[in-house]
């Protein structure tokens, strides 16, 4: 688990009235520019590589029989991020990002266990307060694609039906590139928050079974001057064309 605390200056337009003279031209303009142009805080929580199912790090190992064990002497991994958190709240936004890999197997079982411990995180408090789920940003990884199917619709099924229920969206599962989002959060928390998928190529005996892949055209969806910050579960490949490079 990291926490960021990079910084943000925080701008917007200034209406000018008739004959060009500023309607901020008075004494309190002062006080109220610096105020809308003062650097603004966000940290962020990154989490990422949970992992949910049978190697789940905080799971007690199960019997040669194959049975789940009681849980005496194990804590949840929800238990000692609560141990981790519990420093006094930053006086600024408070983000959480989930960058990949949620699953072990992309099974429901594992998907469900990742959305109960989501929606718990989202409650309880972090850094002094709960910062539920609208500040709450997950992107998919490797191991949350069904990568021994051939079909775009098969693999992308089961993240696409728990991120539907958890985000209440309607993504198609024919269409992970609609998992690409930019959340304007500006008047918030004073950011832009791009979250690209990496995993979208992911696919048993191909190239990009175990890697990320980003093609420009994922950013170029967005307006560039517009993002803050972007995450995505692999880090941006290397690349000879041009076009990605600038992209990143």
């Amino acid at each position: 688990m990291d926490v960021y605390r990079p910084h943000r200056r925080r701008t917007r337009k200034l209406k000018v009235a008739k004959g060009g003279v500023s309607k901020l031209s008075t004494p309190a303009a002062a006080s109220l520019i610096r105020k809308v142009h003062s650097t603004r805080q966000l940290e962020i929580i990154h989490l990422s590589d949970l992992h949910f199912g049978n190697s789940h790090r905080f799971d007690p190992p199960r019997t040669p029989a194959g049975d789940v064990p009681k849980r005496t002497g194990y804590p949840r991994l929800l238990d000692k991020l609560q141990e981790d958190l519990t420093d006094s709240d930053p006086n600024c936004q408070v983000i959480t990002c989930i960058t990949g890999d949620l699953a072990t197997t992309c099974s429901d079982e594992e998907l469900k266990q990742a959305e109960d411990f989501i929606n718990s995180i989202a409650k309880i408090p972090i850094l002094g307060s709960p910062r539920t789920l609208e500040n709450l940003f997950i992107i998919p990884g490797n191991h949350d694609v069904v990568h021994d199917s051939p079909d775009v619709g098969t693999r992308w099924r089961p993240f696409v039906d728990f991120s539907n229920r958890l985000m209440k969206t309607k993504v198609n599962c024919d269409d992970p590139w609609s998992l690409v989002r930019l959340h304007d959060r500006i008047d918030d928390l004073s950011a832009v928050i791009l979250s690209l998928n990496s995993a979208i190529y992911v696919e048993k005996g191909k190239l990009d079974q175990d890697r990320g892949n980003l093609k420009c055209t994922q950013q170029s969806r967005t307006p560039k001057a517009q993002v803050g910050y972007s995450h995505c579960s692999h880090p941006p490949p290397p690349s000879s064309d041009s076009a990605a490079r600038r992209a990143w």
